[in-house]
């Protein structure tokens, strides 16, 4: 079994929480009859979208940042 990384399964659990709002917006558009409840549903789920996209990508460029070497110089100046 592979270790995943955070961001992988940050997105995967992003993703199905994301399908569950999506579901509910759907169920709430065609079974409500108040459009602005179902109209505040629909900006949740876009917002909620590209937080997450946003969140998966800071993730993914943290991890792929080198971590600073500290490196002693192995020449000698003979002073």
């Amino acid at each position: 079994m592979t270790r995943r990384s955070f961001s992988d399964t940050f997105y995967q659990i992003y993703s199905f929480l994301l399908c569950v709002l999506t579901a509910t917006v759907g169920i709430r558009l065609f079974c409500e009859y108040s459009w602005f409840v179902s109209a505040l549903y629909g900006v949740a789920t876009v917002a909620s979208f590209y937080a997450g996209h946003t969140m998966v990508a800071i993730l993914q460029s943290k991890e792929g940042e080198p971590e600073p070497a500290h490196q002693e110089s192995d020449s000698y100046d003979g002073r």
